[in-house]
């Protein structure tokens, strides 16, 4: 019961991924067209042109069996490192002796991993590549020894699909350089798209948390401070601004009530108060 289980979990995560794949390829083939239209003619070093062959790179790694020794390297290796599937046994079934033996030639390209890669760019730039792949469509079986039975190359459906949309493009003109060693180990997006391996989740030293809450808490309290404190001083200025003007009407109220200036007034009580203090004040007049 969990191994029928186990092998439908699989089945559906190969079906997700084989969807993904036709979906990314039929987006490739589309750039590729519409960069010809515009231009009238195919930049073979393009950003569409790459992408289409790392789609194409992880269509052929899908679903690729696994040898004794990857296994063993899965199960006690690192996970951080990466699996170097290859496919160039099953290439050789089909391919021409011409072609491996151009393979073979180049200088820099001298591991499995870089012949497979080379072998996808050649068939695009001398416009077989869907040879080989109706080739492979029609000995099916003659890739059981190399792919599992939910790979992409051996679901018959898919790859007849996949075989349509390259045909659209491969009248174009390919010119893509293959004799560099940068060919001879996989890039990461290949593998993760066909789902050979994916990079581990690093474990990242956690900070401490802000509470937000009391952040927010405590600026309110500051801002009503400030506003308190500002509150008072408006209420300082009012109240002395008040206390003047009220010291004003008191003086205009009381020119009014005499009819003086009360500086004249003041002057005038001065003089009273000086002649009452002078020595000519008990003198009688006859």
């Amino acid at each position: 019961m969990k191994s029928l289980f186990r092998n439908s979990i699989i089945r559906s995560k190969d079906s997700i991924l084989k969807e993904s794949l036709q979906s990314q390829l039929v987006a490739c083939v589309k750039d590729i067209q519409l960069d010809h239209a515009h231009s009238g003619r195919f930049q073979d070093s393009s950003e569409a042109a790459d992408s289409l062959c790392t789609v194409l790179e992880a269509i052929f790694i899908h679903g690729i069996k696994e040898t004794l020794a990857d296994k063993m390297a899965i199960a006690i290796g690192d996970p951080d490192v990466r699996p170097e599937p290859n496919f160039w046994p099953a290439l050789l079934v089909f391919s021409h002796r011409d072609l491996i033996d151009q393979i073979g030639r180049l200088y820099y390209v001298c591991t499995d991993v870089g012949r497979c890669r080379v072998w996808i760019r050649m068939c695009l730039n001398d416009g077989l590549l869907t040879s080989y792949l109706q080739s492979m469509l029609a000995q099916n079986k003659s890739l059981s020894s190399f792919y599992k039975r939910s790979a992409y190359l051996r679901d018959t459906e898919v790859l007849d699909m996949c075989i349509t949309l390259i045909a659209g493009i491969e009248s174009y003109s390919f010119n893509m350089f293959c004799n560099t060693s940068l060919l001879n180990t996989w890039p990461n997006p290949p593998l993760v798209m066909s789902g050979v391996w994916s990079p581990t989740m690093k474990a990242c030293p956690i900070t401490s948390g802000t509470d937000i809450a009391r952040s927010l808490m405590a600026e309110d309290s500051a801002s009503k401070v400030a506003e308190d404190s500002m509150s008072s001083v408006v209420s300082v200025a009012s109240y002395y601004q008040s206390s003047l003007e009220s010291n004003f009407d008191e003086e205009e109220a009381l020119k009014i009530i005499l009819g003086t200036d009360v500086e004249q007034s003041r002057e005038q009580n001065k003089s009273v108060e000086d002649f009452s203090s002078s020595p000519h004040k008990n003198v009688e007049i006859k």
